[in-house]
């Protein structure tokens, strides 16, 4: 796999704490954000001269994080923690980043682009990921509690340490209470997580986008996002080789084991057609559909049309008797969806 390539060759490793001071003597610092922005670089998503320029940029942004919160004393209580937390969102602010409900955006898109400070109308838009990894990167700086959040098509951050949990909303800048379906993120989690991410601009590239999800699942073994990333490439992948839909169940099973997630339930019935249980398979995208409207309803997904559809008419193809076969449309372009394909019953 490429690796993203810097006067330092950054690893793409968890680095232990460090302080402030370390950016500011200007020494070799790396955090969560900015292994992100190397994985970003080796889905070939920046350039190595732009890395470069991006990487001094998210220095300079946390190094002007760390003196606005420099005055404050280490938070002990939920109101200092609050106030540290509310100090770094209208910093952002101040730098001319404003939170939107946005699809996922790279962080090099972020730091890439130039906002106006001062002129809400030209600030830079940052969505949920890429707010939160910066919290989480000035907290590794600083030696700090905080750790990424995720929950079903949203993150946000949690400060936790002994008595003291508060979750902060990156997007509202704003406390929040804490969600069933909530998953805490390790270090190593966050930076599967963009693996995962920066899969999207390789679909042209499957070799690739195929060694991002297994490299993902290498770093984080219990991570069920990888998990069910894996699985999906194991069971449509194009090469007919390369498919192993017994190991795809292994992991669909793993996955939905750890988190009742509606897109980890349509990947295990996914399998099971793999492996021609088309009742099991038909039982799995029920699950899919019954936990989709139930996320649909706690958590506003805007895509829950176009997801409800993909179901529904996987769920056909199950009822027919039949596996969910994609690569029929790549081989046969301009050829009818295996989606769309009328329901014998």
């Amino acid at each position: 796999m490429p690796v993203a390539r810097s006067d330092s060759n950054p690893e793409l490793r968890v680095y232990a704490p460090y302080g402030c001071s370390a950016l500011e003597a200007g020494n070799e610092v790396v955090t969560v954000a900015h292994q992100a922005l190397a994985v970003e670089a080796a889905a070939g998503v920046i350039t190595a001269p732009k890395y470069a320029d991006l990487r001094s940029k998210l220095d300079k942004i946390l190094k002007t994080l760390c003196e606005h919160v420099r005055d404050l004393s280490r938070p002990s209580d939920r109101g200092s923690v609050e106030r540290y937390f509310d100090t770094i969102c209208k910093t952002l602010y101040e730098l001319g980043y404003s939170w939107q409900n946005v699809r996922v955006q790279y962080l090099s898109e972020v730091l890439g682009a130039d906002p106006e400070p001062g002129e809400p109308g030209h600030h830079v838009r940052i969505d949920c990921d890429t707010s939160s990894i910066l919290y989480v990167a000035l907290a590794q700086l600083q030696g700090f509690p905080v750790k990424m959040i995720e929950i079903p098509k949203h993150n946000y951050v949690r400060w936790i340490e002994r008595e003291i949990s508060i979750n902060w909303d990156t997007n509202d800048g704003k406390i929040r209470n804490d969600d069933q379906q909530s998953k805490l993120l390790s270090s190593k989690e966050i930076i599967s997580y963009w693996f995962l991410i920066s899969r999207r601009d390789l679909r042209k590239d499957s070799r690739l986008s195929r060694e991002f999800a297994f490299h993902a699942l290498h770093l984080s073994p219990r991570y069920p996002e990888a998990l069910n990333n894996v699985a999906w490439a194991l069971v449509v992948d194009v090469d007919p080789r390369k498919r192993d839909a017994y190991q795809a169940l292994v992991c669909a099973r793993r996955a939905v084991s750890l988190s009742d997630d509606a897109n980890y339930w349509d990947t295990l019935a996914a399998t099971y057609a793999g492996i021609q249980d088309y009742d099991m398979a038909m039982t799995a995208e029920l699950r899919a559909l019954d936990l989709l409207d139930l996320h649909a309803r706690e958590y506003g997904l805007f895509e829950y049309p176009k997801l409800h559809k993909e179901f529904v008419g996987r769920l056909r193809i199950f009822r027919r008797r039949e596996m969910y076969r994609p690569w029929l449309d790549v081989e046969r372009p301009g050829a009818r969806s295996t989606l769309e394909q009328p329901d014998s019953h």
